[in-house]
């Protein structure tokens, strides 16, 4: 186990073929299975990830096998029993930490799956059976054949790349998360940002916004597969804010939540029926009619970009606000979840997450033919996943997403649920924005109260989104080991000073129509005053 050139080594670690693999290739992104430094005294206490599985060639030949792709090996896959009690216990055998029994039985339920670089955290107790994988292709070809179909794919499903990147009229700008250029991200890596159009640096143009914004990966050992959370925060031509918090799962998770990211807000502004529906006051059903579009170029791109979407997907939360309204719309499609904060009262609002034991939620999926089973963990822990009735994947942790192509005719819908926001104080408060990291271990209540306390002391929003982003890693820590989930976070006041100001200065003026559209702000950014542009005040 100290030999410093063992690569990618099968070791039998026990009588009922525990396997591990093991790595210490000196170049940390490409080690593919996490390793922790070895016991001086006795290998056992060596703490690793591991898949545990009873694969001695009589059980191969009986047993119910399940996929588990091997980063080291390349698309060379290798068979494990799926997961059960029996088998945790007997790794219990192996994994000898010094750390309290529950928290050993949570730690271990995270890491099952981590040698598989294809499973997140919200599959790693699903190991799809070889069958049901074969089954799963076979769908993804099918919906290849019938990309040209348009009864299945109208024109306005198609959003051409380099139009996601075209922003600046009538002072619309647009801020993203930008990925790794390799397939690879260390663990607690911040994500930079990028500006449409390139105005300025990313960190100096939120700031002016008076918002926060933090997108990390979290810590899964030494897995260096790409984080799977994204957001984007945009300005409309006619005003609107638009902040997007994706948070994907499965393989190629991360894919599925940053284009949501980036065309959600392209869509409500460059789509005639989203557009004319803002127009018109209709915020709820724009929302609606843009998470159907966005479904359909997900589809619709992942063929293009050969990314199977029928177990992979994300969460997602849209917030749109506007200066001129004193409310504020957010629509959620699972567990990612919105506050609304007001000093001195607290949380005011918060949305809903989408779990499968809501009895809503579970009627329509077991309607619609699909099954939600508990599994009651010996800490007390309850798992909750959803899968096909009869099947044992995609084993979702929660009731609604985009992508999931495998049971989008099963009750895991894409729709959204929409709520509005109202609150007569509008320019003292918050809204808040998170990933489930953050919603793991911290309580909604907690959170406000951080918050509202960090903001009182004078602390800016982006010093509030990372303190709370340490806070929250804490809690990982303390919870799971050196297992941490990704973190992204989005803080913003509904009203800025400049907005609240500009809207008491131009109350019933002709102003406001500028305002509104945001050019006011955008020139700031060039004379630091904010007026209107020359163009503008001329006409």
């Amino acid at each position: 186990l100290k030999d410093a050139n063992l690569q990618a080594r099968t070791l039998r670690l026990a009588p009922h073929s525990l396997f591990c693999i093991m790595s210490h290739d000196p170049t940390p992104l490409l080690s593919p299975i996490p390793v922790a430094s070895p016991s001086a005294n006795n290998h056992a206490t060596h703490r690793t990830r591991f898949v545990s599985a009873e694969c001695d060639s009589a059980t191969n030949a009986g047993g119910q096998l399940s996929m588990c792709q091997s980063a080291t090996l390349g698309s060379t896959p290798s068979l494990t029993r799926r997961s059960d009690p029996l088998i945790r216990r007997a790794s219990e055998e192996v994994v000898l930490d010094g750390s309290t029994l529950a928290q050993k039985f949570r730690s271990q339920k995270r890491m099952r799956s981590m040698p598989d670089m294809r499973q997140e955290n919200r599959h790693d107790d699903v190991q799809i059976h070889p069958k049901d994988q074969a089954y799963l292709h076979t769908l993804h070809e099918a919906l290849i054949r019938r990309r040209g179909d348009s009864e299945v794919f109208d024109e306005n499903s198609v959003i051409p790349e380099k139009a996601l990147d075209t922003w600046g009229a009538g002072g619309s700008w647009h801020v993203y998360c930008m990925l790794p250029l390799v397939p690879c991200e260390p663990g607690f890596t911040t994500r930079p940002m990028m500006v449409c159009p390139n105005l300025m640096d990313a960190d100096k143009f939120l700031a002016r916004q008076e918002v926060g914004a933090i997108n990390t990966k979290g810590q899964k050992g030494n897995n260096p597969a790409v984080g799977q959370d994204a957001c984007s925060l945009s300005r409309l031509k006619d005003g609107w804010e638009v902040f997007c918090l994706m948070d994907g799962h499965g393989y190629d998770g991360h894919w599925p939540a940053q284009h949501s990211c980036r065309t959600m807000p392209y869509v409500l502004q460059n789509n005639t029926g989203c557009w004319t529906m803002l127009k018109q006051g209709q915020v709820s059903a724009a929302l609606l009619h843009a998470f159907d579009k966005v479904q359909a170029n997900l589809v619709y791109e992942s063929l293009a970009k050969d990314v199977e979407l029928q177990v992979a997907g994300c969460t997602a939360l849209c917030i749109l606000k506007h200066e001129s309204e004193p409310r504020v719309w957010v629509a959620t499609a699972g567990d990612t979840r919105a506050l609304l904060l007001v000093p001195g009262h607290g949380v005011v609002a918060q949305t809903i997450d989408h779990k499968p034991n809501i009895e809503g939620e579970k009627e329509r999926l077991e309607q619609m033919g699909c099954e939600v089973t508990f599994i009651q963990h010996e800490d007390g822990f309850v798992e909750e996943r959803v899968n096909l009735k009869g099947q044992d994947f995609p084993g979702l942790c929660m009731s609604r997403s985009l992508g999931d192509l495998a049971v989008k005719d099963n009750g895991v819908t894409h729709s959204p649920t929409i709520v509005e926001w109202g609150f007569q104080d509008k320019d003292q408060a918050y809204i808040l924005a998170a990933s489930d990291g953050v919603w793991e271990f911290l309580k909604s209540e907690t959170v406000a109260h951080m918050v509202l306390n960090a903001l009182e002391r004078g602390m800016t929003c982006q010093e509030v989104v990372e303190s709370l982003m340490r806070k929250s890693r804490e809690t990982w820590r303390e919870n799971e080991d050196d297992y941490c989930d990704d973190i992204t976070i989005i803080l913003s006041p509904l009203r800025t000073k400049d907005e609240a100001a500009r809207a008491r200065l131009n109350h019933g003026s002709t102003c406001s129509a500028c305002c509104g559209s945001g050019l006011c702000s955008l020139s700031s950014l060039f004379n630091g005053k904010n007026k209107r542009p020359e163009k503008v005040a001329k006409s």
